[in-house]
C-alpha cells in the first residue's frame, strides 16, 4: 500500500520520526525581534504536573484530547492573568503542557492522513494544521522557553519579570487558539465522516 506520508511531500514531517536528535542544553542564538534572543533546544527534563493539568493520569498520549474537548474541561482560556504572580517555572510547564497537546493532535492527524483514503482538500488541510504547529512549536515557543529561563537567572539582562511573561504569554496564546481552531475544524470534518463541513453562514444564506 502507498505510503500517504509521501504525499505530504519533505515539508510534512511525522513527530514520531524526529529528523534530528537534541539534547538538553543545545544552545543556538538566534537573533529576533526587540530585546530578546532565543534558545534553540526547549526540551524538558522530567516535571511535576503542569497547573493546568487536574490528575496524574491524563492519557493523551494515548488518546489526543480534541481542541474542543480540551476547552470544556479546562474551564479556562489559558490566558495568564497578570494579577497572579507566576514565575518562570509556572510558565515552562504550562508551556511543556500545551507542547504536549498539540504534538498529540499531529500525531493523530498523521495516523488519519496515512490509514484513510482522503481527498487532496482534507489532506490540504491537514497540512496546514500540522504545519501550523510545527512552526508554533520550533520558533515562538522555543522563544518563550528561553525568556521564562532568563526569568529564573538574577544574572540575566535583560530579565524579563513574571508581569513581562503574563503579556508574553497571552499574545502566544493567540497563535495556540489559532491553531486549536485547524485542529477543531479537522475533528469535525472526521466526525462527518471525513467529508466537508458546511458553516452556519453558509446554510443561512442557503435557507435564503
Amino acid at each position: 500500500m502507498e505510503d500517504k506520508g509521501l504525499q505530504f511531500g519533505g515539508g510534512f514531517q511525522r513527530h514520531s520520526e524526529p529528523s534530528t536528535p537534541t539534547q538538553y542544553g543545545a544552545v543556538r542564538t538566534v537573533r529576533t525581534q526587540g530585546l530578546f534572543s532565543y534558545r534553540e533546544d526547549y526540551r524538558t527534563p522530567a516535571e511535576p504536573p503542569s497547573p493546568r493539568e487536574t490528575t496524574s493520569e491524563t492519557p493523551w498520549q494515548l488518546e489526543p484530547p480534541s481542541p474542543r474537548e480540551n476547552a470544556a474541561s479546562s474551564g479556562e482560556s489559558g490566558r495568564a492573568s497578570p494579577s497572579l504572580r507566576r514565575d518562570g517555572s509556572w510558565f515552562m510547564q504550562l508551556l511543556h503542557t500545551e507542547t504536549k497537546r498539540i504534538e498529540g493532535w499531529c500525531k493523530e492527524m498523521e495516523a488519519e492522513a496515512e490509514e484513510n483514503d482522503l481527498s487532496e482538500d482534507i489532506l490540504g488541510k491537514i497540512r496546514s494544521a500540522v504545519g501550523s504547529a510545527q512552526l508554533l512549536m520550533s520558533q515562538k515557543f522555543q522563544q518563550f522557553y528561553w525568556l521564562c529561563q532568563q526569568n529564573l537567572d538574577p544574572s540575566a539582562m535583560p530579565r524579563p519579570t513574571s508581569q513581562d511573561l503574563a503579556g508574553f504569554w497571552d499574545l502566544l496564546q493567540l497563535s495556540i487558539d489559532d491553531v486549536t481552531m485547524k485542529f477543531d475544524q479537522l475533528q469535525q470534518i472526521k466526525s462527518n465522516n471525513w467529508r466537508p463541513v458546511d458553516s452556519p453562514e453558509k446554510k443561512v444564506r442557503i435557507c435564503l
